[in-house]
Formats: structure tokens, C-alpha cells, sequence
């Protein structure tokens, strides 16, 4: 979250140095003024080009400089992606030893194909955060020059723009976190010979109504559809209780648990 949040305030810097000092020209530059009668009439329209143009290959040069930052966040949720791994493998063997009273110890192939699709996300979303704060920040200014908005109304859009960007990166840096270290719990449990968990919830109000109505249900890793009704012993849809049709962890900023069962096993069809 700190690295995203770094770099959110590094594209506000570079675009407020960039390109607030060229606004109030563009802007009085396509502001048109009516001509006296025996005038010639002025045409704007090459003008506007001229601005446009500018505001574009400004937006090019936002673009990069901002890339040397965008490389460092990258890098930087790459490596968070090992931290997250090294968390969630020491709180695996935590739950593992609370159920059997012994720790676990695993090959997990797998492992470095997860991070680097963990890495490979993290990269497109924060290029595509770059992208989306970049046309939107163009659209603000075309959209002034057309109705002639003033200066301070352009910066206030803008400064706007900025605290989606800033919420966006909060969002995908909980989110990807959340995902991560929900994934590689499925996989560990699951190299394990676990192949149940019982669902559990944070109880509290910003729980899900279709994460509550599994809150304590006993869900397969094979099949995120179903869970287990323990009076009969079937495996009956989730769907007849309003559950979700997802992991934990798996929907946005999910706060939910998988607690695995090794009597699980035993369970039939």
C-alpha cells in the first residue's frame, strides 16, 4: 500500500510541475474574442490544433518521466509479493500445528509461478493506473478549453482526479494482498491432502450477506459451488442459500478464512 501510495503522489508531482504552467496559455489562447464589424473574423481552429498538439505531447512527456517511478513500484510489489508468500506460509504452519499438533513442510512447485503472476498483475494495473489518470486528466483540460472553465476550476478537477487515482491504489493494494495470500493458502492446504475448510467470516457488519450465510460451512477447494450440509452429508449448491460461488479471499477485499478440515477427507460425494 506504502509503495502505491508513493508513487500516486509521484504523478501528481510530475503533472502539476509539467503541466499547470502551461494551462492559463492554452486557455487564453482558445478563448475567442468576438471581432469589431470591420474586422476579419478569427479563425481558432489551427489554434486549437496548435493546443491540442501541446497538451498531447505534454501528456507524452508526463508519461515519461513518471516511468522510472512506475518501474520502482513494480519492482517494489514484486518484492512484496515474496513478503506476502513468507506471511502466509508462517501463518499456514501456524493453523496446521493449532489442527494437528505438527508443522508441515512442503515442496510447493508451484510457488514461483504464483509470484510471478502476482508480479505480472500488480505491473498491468499500475501501468493501467498511470494510463487512467493520464486521459482523464486530458479529458478535464479539452473539456475546459471547450466551455472556457477558468484556471482554478481546471486545478480543482484535476486535484479531484488525483483522489481516485489515490483510491484506486489503496483498493488494488488490499485487494491484490487479499488474493495472493488466499491463492497460496488454497495451494498449500491443498498440497497438504486438505480438501475441505470450513468457511469463517470477520463477524462483524461489513461482512458479505453471501460470505454470512456460509460463515461455518465446511466448502471444497475442488469445487467453489457447493458446501456441506452436515445434517444429511451431501454436498448441496450454494446457490440454495445465497452463497457466493468464490474462495475466500477471492471476491474484492474479502476478510474471510479458510479453516482447513482434515476430517474433510473423508467426506463423500
Amino acid at each position: 500500500t506504502a509503495t502505491l501510495y508513493r508513487y500516486t503522489f509521484q504523478i501528481r508531482k510530475i503533472i502539476s510541475e509539467t503541466l499547470y504552467p502551461k494551462i492559463p496559455l492554452w486557455m487564453e489562447l482558445t478563448t475567442y474574442n468576438y471581432p469589431e464589424p470591420e474586422d476579419q473574423p478569427v479563425k481558432l481552429d489551427s489554434i486549437v490544433d496548435d493546443v491540442i498538439a501541446d497538451l498531447n505531447a505534454t501528456l507524452v512527456l508526463i508519461d515519461i518521466l513518471l516511468r522510472p517511478s512506475q518501474t520502482s513500484a513494480i519492482n517494489a510489489a514484486a518484492r512484496y509479493g515474496i513478503q506476502i508468500a513468507a506471511f502466509n506460509q508462517v501463518q499456514y504452519q501456524k493453523t496446521i500445528n493449532s489442527v494437528l499438533g505438527v508443522d508441515i513442510f512442503l515442496e510447493e512447485p508451484w510457488l514461483e509461478a504464483q509470484l510471478e503472476l502476482f508480479a505480472n498483475q500488480n505491473a498491468q494495473l499500475i501501468s493501467n493506473m498511470t494510463t487512467n489518470e493520464i486521459e482523464r486528466v486530458s479529458g478535464i483540460i479539452q473539456r475546459a478549453l471547450q466551455e472556457g472553465s477558468n484556471y482554478s476550476s481546471v486545478v480543482e478537477n484535476i486535484q479531484k482526479s488525483f483522489g481516485i487515482t489515490r483510491r484506486h491504489a489503496k483498493l488494488i493494494a488490499r485487494d491484490q494482498t487479499t488474493k495472493l495470500n488466499g491463492s497460496l493458502t488454497k495451494l498449500r492446504q491443498q498440497e497438504a491432502g486438505i480438501t475441505t475448510y470450513r468457511w469463517q467470516t470477520s463477524c462483524d457488519e461489513r461482512v458479505r450477506p453471501d460470505h454470512r450465510v456460509l460463515d461455518g460451512k465446511i466448502c471444497r477447494w475442488d469445487d467453489p459451488k457447493v458446501y456441506l450440509n452436515e445434517e444429511t452429508g451431501k454436498w448441496v449448491k450454494r446457490s440454495t442459500i445465497g452463497g457466493t460461488k468464490v474462495h475466500t479471499s477471492q471476491d474484492v477485499n474479502c476478510r474471510c478464512q479458510p479453516i482447513p478440515q482434515i476430517e474433510g477427507i473423508f467426506y463423500g460425494n
